[in-house]
């Protein structure tokens, strides 16, 4: 049978590659980063290359800039001095790499405190859990006002590594209609073991951050099937030389609990 098998390699047009950007700026007094590579062919083999020669520079409406510099030992650009983004704000990145240009702007949002982060045990999950030992549930609390629309980006962790709601996507974001005005005891996506620290952090991020996220996920979730959406790239607010990828905004308040702790256990 192996002698009737014949290898077909699609002639698919192959695009100008195009340079992809993950930009992060926060409330958080820190060096604030910027990831820059290029998109690499249909068939190769290669890991995508970073772009080495840019000269990046983030600045406000309020006057002031900061030079980025790149970093050889992760590949990521990172603001010289540590600085604080300001709510309210408008940040714009600025990237020329030779004769290219890419620009991109947005508004620094406030992000809800959270009230609190508790645990408890699920005790159907206990009698039969998937993992041995894994019945904690972790729920989150926050306020959420209502007089403003807002839109978040959440990450869950357990012992520092991000858990996904799905095979594809370690991140959860949502708007106002789907947290319903109220973000009470919101489940992680995984169950814990006692013992184990948990973190969650709670980011804002404006519409046009929720259209890129949306778009992703549509994007990595599509099974290709007749009733799915055509793929496309997700929303950027890039602009310039041709570019995928977002400049993101967010206030981040975040809180750590070790599960079993009495402090930090859910009594209704």
């Amino acid at each position: 049978m192996s002698g009737c098998e014949e290898t077909i390699e699609l002639d698919i047009e192959q695009t100008q590659p195009i340079y992809v950007v993950e930009g992060l700026v926060t409330n958080q007094m820190k060096n604030h980063y910027v990831k820059l590579t290029k998109n690499v062919g249909f068939y190769d083999e290669v890991k995508v290359p970073p772009v080495t020669n840019a000269t990046i520079v983030v600045s406000d409406n309020s006057g002031n800039s900061y030079p980025f510099q790149y970093n050889s030992e992760d590949s990521i650009y990172y603001s010289m001095d540590e600085f604080e983004g300001i709510v309210d704000r408008v940040y714009s990145l600025n990237i020329l790499i030779d004769d290219d240009q890419i620009t991109a702007s947005d508004t620094l949002k406030q992000v809800s405190p959270i009230e609190a982060v508790l645990w408890e045990i699920d005790e159907d999950e206990r009698e039969n859990p998937d993992k041995e030992g894994y019945f904690y549930e972790i729920t989150l609390t926050a306020k959420e006002p209502k007089e403003t629309v807002d839109y978040y980006l959440f990450h869950f962790y357990r012992n520092d590594t991000i858990q996904r709601f799905d095979s594809e996507t370690g991140v959860f974001f949502a708007d106002d209609v789907l947290v319903k005005e109220e973000i009470d005891n919101f489940p992680a996506p995984v169950y814990y073991k006692e013992d184990d620290t948990a973190r969650f952090v709670m980011m804002s991020i404006t519409r046009f951050g929720y259209e890129f996220y949306n778009g992703l996920s549509l994007l990595l979730n599509n099974d290709g099937g007749m009733f799915s959406s055509i793929p496309a790239n997700p929303y950027t607010n890039l602009e310039g030389t041709i570019a995928t990828g977002f400049f993101q905004l967010s206030s981040v308040d975040e809180i750590t609990i070790v599960v079993g702790d009495p402090e930090f256990e859910r009594r209704d």
